[in-house]
């Protein structure tokens, strides 16, 4: 059953929904997602998640290229993950090369940091491609990440486009 109000699935049993507290209704249509009506076109459009249940999610599918992810779910893990590497941004700047000696707290966040990434690697690249599956393009589109200069600019306006149906939906 979907929430009402913030539209994530909710159990049949509770009285309210967990997320957002509103009082549980019978819900209209597909359990799985909600469908936004248009003079053209009737599509559907998964469930949102939340900030930080998107993040914890992309770790639950570590090694999931396939299926889709929408914008919201997608720019709410980059907005975390670039919070979670502020710190280490802070270290470093205005840092003379020549002269890098970091305090051991210092040395700490950066060795976090480095653990993050090099665990975060996977998921983050399995939940681009799907974000590129949801704009109906090829998750090789991944790789313009290696070209210097364009290609990641390339790459930022094909994650910015919009949901369009395509091959890569799961259909229920």
């Amino acid at each position: 059953m979907i929430c009402s109000r913030c539209k994530l699935r909710i159990n049949e049993d509770d009285d309210t929904c967990p997320y957002c507290g509103e009082p549980n209704k019978a819900h209209q249509g597909n359990d799985n997602d909600f469908v936004i009506q248009s003079e053209s076109e009737t599509r559907s459009v998964p469930e949102q998640k939340y900030f930080f249940k998107a993040f914890l999610d992309i770790y639950k599918k570590y090694f999931d290229f396939s299926g889709t992810t929408g914008r919201g779910e997608f720019w709410s893990v980059e907005l975390i993950v670039t919070l979670l590497l502020l710190p280490f941004t802070i270290i470093y700047v205005g840092v003379e090369p020549e002269t890098v000696i970091l305090t051991s707290s210092q040395v700490w966040i950066v060795n976090l940091t480095a653990l993050f990434l090099f665990v975060s690697f996977i998921p983050l690249m399995a939940l681009t491609v799907r974000r590129l599956h949801d704009a109906n393009l090829t998750g090789l589109f991944v790789f313009l990440n290696i070209i210097p200069g364009f290609g990641n600019l390339i790459l930022l306006a094909l994650l910015l486009m919009a949901h369009k149906d395509n091959k890569y939906e799961s259909k229920k």
